[in-house]
Formats: C-alpha cells, sequence, structure tokens
C-alpha cells in the first residue's frame, strides 16, 4: 500500500476504532454496577425463577437466549439514529444510550447465567476467545493514545478532587448533626 493510501486509510480508521473503543469502554465501566445491580433485581421470585430456565437451557438454547436481546434491541438503537439523523439529537442520543444500557445490563446478567453452555460449543468458545482477545488489543491500543491518556488522567483527577470534597462535605454533616444534639 502506497504511504498516502496507508495515511488516508489510517485517518479514516482512526474514528471508528476510536467509537469502538468508547463503546467498549462504556460497557466495561458499566459491566460491574449493572451485574450487581441486575442480581438484587433477579433475587425477586418470578425473575429467580426466570433465572433458573436461562442457566438449565441447553448449549443452543443459551446461545439464542445470549444473541436475542441484541436483536431485540437493534430496532431500537436504529430508531435513536434516525431520531438524530433527522434533527432530534436529545431523544434519539437519550433513546440510544438508554437502549445501550438496557442492553449492557440484561447481557451482564445473560452472560453470567449461560457462559457455561455455551462455551460447550466449539466454535463458539474460539469465536468468544477471538473476539474477547480483539477488544483487548483495540482496547489498549486506543487507550495508549495520547489523548486518551489526558482525558483519563484529568478524569481521575476529577473524580479524586470531587470524593475529597464529598468526603468534607459528609463529615462537615456529620459535625454539624452531632453538634445540634
Amino acid at each position: 500500500m502506497l504511504p498516502a493510501a496507508r495515511r488516508l486509510r489510517r485517518l479514516l480508521l482512526a474514528p471508528l476504532v476510536l467509537l469502538a473503543a468508547l463503546i467498549f469502554a462504556f460497557e466495561d465501566w458499566l459491566w460491574d454496577p449493572l451485574t450487581r445491580l441486575i442480581a438484587r433485581i433477579m433475587r425477586w421470585p418470578v425473575l429467580r425463577w426466570l433465572d433458573s430456565r436461562v442457566r438449565a437451557l441447553p448449549p443452543y438454547g443459551a446461545l439464542a437466549a445470549l444473541l436475542a436481546p441484541a436483536a431485540g434491541l437493534l430496532p431500537v438503537k436504529l430508531a435513536g439514529l434516525a431520531l438524530i439523523a433527522h434533527g432530534h439529537a436529545g431523544a434519539g442520543l437519550s433513546l440510544f444510550v438508554l437502549a445501550k444500557v438496557a442492553g449492557t445490563a440484561l447481557l451482564a446478567w445473560l452472560w453470567g447465567a449461560v457462559q457455561p453452555q455455551v462455551r460447550r460449543i466449539g466454535w463458539a468458545d474460539r469465536a468468544i476467545d477471538a473476539l474477547l482477545r480483539l477488544k483487548a488489543i483495540v482496547y489498549g491500543w486506543v487507550m495508549a493514545w495520547p489523548l486518551v491518556v489526558l482525558v483519563r488522567r484529568r478524569v481521575r483527577r476529577w473524580g479524586e478532587r470531587t470524593r475529597t470534597r464529598w468526603q468534607a462535605w459528609r463529615a462537615a454533616r456529620r459535625l454539624a448533626a452531632q453538634s445540634r444534639r
């Protein structure tokens, strides 16, 4: 490939890779809190029954259950993008993000419930491993970009300052409450 073509390809691919990395980062950031939330919700009797049924699915049934939310939420995400394209950016972005969060929560629960069954399917196990390796490569590549490093550093500092202020505010509230007694 010619150097100019290589530069053009890199220039055109960079935003797509960054978008993919942002989506991966968003899902990673949401995964643990949503898993804990879904675990609490799944304690409800009706959902506990559903959880036991999903966990008992055979391998290909578990694979279908894992893929079904993606197919079901795709039209909702496309509707969000259509709203954005038609000038309703706020509504479209809200719908898209809501679908993304709901899908991530559902996937987090389903993945925990059906992963052992799905991994018994040889090709699915290899595909999952390949996807996870690709995700790690892209994520590591994007996280090394200078702009991303800078943003992460600033977000970390902002979080530390916010946490410090929050702790000071809580301590002041406790002292004020104790002095009123």
